[in-house]
């Protein structure tokens, strides 16, 4: 018995694209995010995420001072890997885009929320304690980036003389902008107050 198919059932389309067969014979795919890179560093900035976005590679080493880990994360793809020893990711992984990233991998390993350091769980005291050392720790960056963008290179004790921080704040946070590529040494040093020398620091 024949019977007519009175509607056809849509094709589902697939969210994934070949692009190409790898080195293996293996066929690569990739999904796109339709999301542009101005639009994840909106939400890396909103969300005060050290980060270095690269136009030549077309994509951002994002660093996660918690874990003291950086990640590479291509905006148009939703592709991230994570850097090793300051060594390019060997292998990638897939997010549906820049807030897919953060909510299931970037803070997944410290049991963190986006937007603070508590868990799920916390009762909302301990979110709000938790909010107050995320902005805390985040104006000291931003103190110390200003700084050296308006006094041009400094020493550790000249930035220390011009900020309102403690010495071992000032020590800190310099190593983890670093690491975040945010400011670096200039290769030369200078002499302390109290005539010591020590290594100088600017902006990138």
């Amino acid at each position: 018995m024949i019977i007519e198919a009175k509607k056809q059932i849509p094709e589902k389309k697939s969210e994934w694209l070949f692009v190409r067969k790898n080195s293996k014979g293996e066929n690569i795919f990739r999904r796109e995010t339709n999301q542009t890179a101005e639009h994840a560093a909106n939400v890396l900035n909103d969300k005060e995420i050290a980060f270095v976005y690269s136009d030549s590679g077309s994509c951002f080493r994002i660093y996660n001072e918690t874990e003291n880990r950086h990640y590479q994360y291509y905006p148009t793809t939703g592709r991230w890997g994570v850097y090793n020893y300051q060594k390019r990711p060997s292998k990638h992984y897939h997010s549906r885009s820049i807030e897919d990233f953060l909510n299931r991998f970037f803070f997944k390993g410290s049991e963190m929320q986006t937007d603070n350091r508590a868990r799920v769980t916390d009762p909302t005291t301990s979110k709000e304690a938790a909010k107050s050392v995320n902005e805390f720790s985040s104006q000291h960056y931003k103190i110390i980036v200003a700084c050296l963008k308006k006094h041009g290179s400094l020493g550790k004790d000249g930035i220390w003389e011009l900020v309102e921080l403690d010495k071992q704040q000032v020590a800190r946070r310099l190593h983890e902008l670093q690491r975040a590529g945010l400011i670096e040494l200039t290769g030369k040093e200078v002499l302390s107050a109290s005539g010591r020398k020590e290594r100088e620091w600017r902006a990138t």
